[in-house]
């Protein structure tokens, strides 16, 4: 008599494959509802990937694939834990959505390694400010559904945990391979958009780069002091010493009618829209270009920065903070060796007044004695506009209650910040008249301009717009000769023309850096660029 073979009943293998087409069904509906909400940036990447050559439209395809594999993954491993362990990937989830989905309201854009580097040098109060700008409702909407998704019944059944682990590792390690090989990826939806950025930043400021070190450079005792001032958020178009309609700058206009001693380059570019990458690209000279879009902030931490060489000069080296007590700007602590002083908000404070009293410190420190280089960065005019600078300041209004909902109003109080916190602030620095520019030269300039809602923006700056790139630039003090202030300017020239009021010869040069400006003519005029949020380059001029 024959004996039948047992077999598994067909439910069976059904339930093994209901928490895969289950974590299949959700991963679809979560890409249909991102590319809804976010206006198809998935389409739009593949159609414009096409564009770019074989090997990139391959890649652009296949992290695309690879990608959505690993959200369905994530998801099929969720139903495949225990049920307490459920709350981690939960959280994971609602992490990144709420992250992502707030960028894309804010900026249009995914979060990237500069945003999170923005975002960790950001004092808590500016996290509360922006809670408001950044807070989007619809990030409620995947992280209930996933909710009620994690949250069915039992552990479900199908193949090992660490198998399906395994394949999402596997998904991540093929799109980094391709993303570091330089071909053009596709990192998906905001689950492994954002982890992929929080990656990248680790991974590129674990290891601070090694600065190159200077040869010894035999020179006398510096005869003068340099002050390199860098502002928050200041707009070229937005000083009155630059045309505009408002008078935000009548001090700095009245002592260049008097002393002529302002040399101005009217609408300079800076070197990135984000504070972080165009700080660390003014104090290591090294200029955006298409060319070195991947290595740039290697060699910002590689090169020696402006303090390196003012060390190496002999000058007294001060580093002074007005937004945090702690390094933010391209300095590492391995870098704070060649800076004699660092001064910052435990010695200033952190209220509207810190950038006065720091000009009121570095007047006191210069007034009588030379050989001092200065670096300030200072609060500025950052977001929200109206608290930097005190109320009863204010010359324009009224206040704007919603950024976006009034955009005509926030020039108000944008511009009485500039008035106080620019005007003012040089008002206070020059208290003695001219008397401090005899032995001082002072370059001024900002990390980025704003884009005040104009033109139907809805975002502050990190992003890619001229206006967000648009910075005013200064030199003012006793020079040997009028310097051209017709050539295009930009942060690029701002390291050299430090170096050349140092005196440094150009054969202990680090680099091959742009022309100073003491030194520029117009027709030594070069493309200008600058990196947008993203890390992308873009076209200044």
């Amino acid at each position: 008599m024959a004996v039948a073979l047992h077999s598994k009943p067909p439910l069976y293998a059904w339930r093994k494959m209901t928490p895969f087409l289950l974590a299949l069904g959700f991963a679809v509906l979560i890409y249909i509802f991102e590319e809804t909400v976010f206006l198809h940036p998935q389409s739009f990447f593949l159609t414009i990937v096409q564009d770019r050559g074989t090997a990139n439209c391959l890649a652009g395809y296949l992290t695309t694939f690879l990608s959505f594999c690993f959200l369905a993954g994530f998801f099929w491993l969720s139903l495949r834990v225990r049920r307490r362990f459920r709350l981690i990937f939960l959280l994971i989830f609602a992490l990144a959505v709420l992250v992502e989905f707030g960028y894309w309201k804010a900026f249009h854009r995914p979060f990237s390694s500069i945003d999170l580097q923005t975002a960790m040098a950001s004092p808590p109060g500016l996290w509360r400010d922006a809670l408001g700008l950044f807070f989007n409702p619809l990030a409620a909407l995947p992280i209930a559904a996933y909710a009620v998704f994690l949250f069915l019944p039992g552990q479900m059944q199908g193949p090992r945990p660490l198998w399906i682990a395994a394949g999402l590792a596997a998904c991540l390690a093929g799109n980094a391979a391709l993303h570091l090989n330089g071909l053009t990826t596709n990192w998906g939806v905001s689950l492994p958009q954002f982890y992929k950025t929080v990656f990248e930043w680790a991974l590129s400021d674990a290891q601070p780069g090694q600065r190159e070190s200077l040869p010894e450079i035999a020179v006398p005792a510096p005869g003068n002091n340099i002050i390199l001032i860098i502002d928050e958020s200041i707009r070229s178009d937005h000083l009155s010493l630059n045309g505009y309609e408002r008078p935000t700058t009548p001090f700095l206009e009245a002592l260049a009618e008097r002393s002529g001693l302002v040399y101005n380059w009217g609408e300079a570019a800076s070197g990135g829209t984000c504070s972080p990458i165009s700080n660390a690209l003014i104090i290591s000279g090294v200029r955006p270009s298409h060319e070195n879009k991947n290595s740039a902030a290697a060699n910002a931490q590689r090169l020696p920065t402006i303090f390196h060489y003012a060390h190496a000069m002999g000058y007294k080296t001060f580093y002074i903070d007005g937004q945090t007590d702690y390094l933010w700007n391209g300095l590492t602590a391995n870098d704070l060796a060649v800076v004699d002083e660092w001064l910052n908000t435990r010695q200033f404070g952190s209220d509207e007044q810190v950038d006065l009293r720091a000009a009121e410190w570095m007047r006191a420190q210069v007034s009588e004695t030379t050989g001092s280089f200065i670096v300030l960065n200072k609060k500025g005019v950052h977001f929200l506009y109206e608290t930097s600078y005190p109320p009863e300041e204010a010359v324009w209004g009224p206040v704007p209650t919603d950024y976006r909902e009034q955009p005509e109003l926030v020039r108000n109080v944008y511009d009485n910040g500039v008035l106080y916190n620019v005007d003012v602030f040089f008002e206070r620095l020059l208290a003695d008249g001219d008397a401090l520019l005899e032995n001082t030269v002072i370059i001024y300039t900002s990390d980025h301009g704003e884009t005040l809602f104009e033109d139907g923006v809805d975002w502050l700056h990190c992003n890619y717009t001229h206006m967000e790139a648009a910075v005013p630039l200064l030199v003012i003090g006793r020079l040997a000769q009028p310097p051209d202030t017709s050539y295009p300017a930009s942060h690029g020239n701002l390291l050299p023309t430090a170096l050349d009021l140092m005196g440094v010869p150009e054969s202990a040069f680090a680099s091959q850096y742009a022309p100073s400006l003491l030194r520029a003519a117009q027709q030594d005029a070069t493309r200008r660029m600058y990196f947008s949020g993203d890390g992308s380059v873009m076209d200044f001029d």
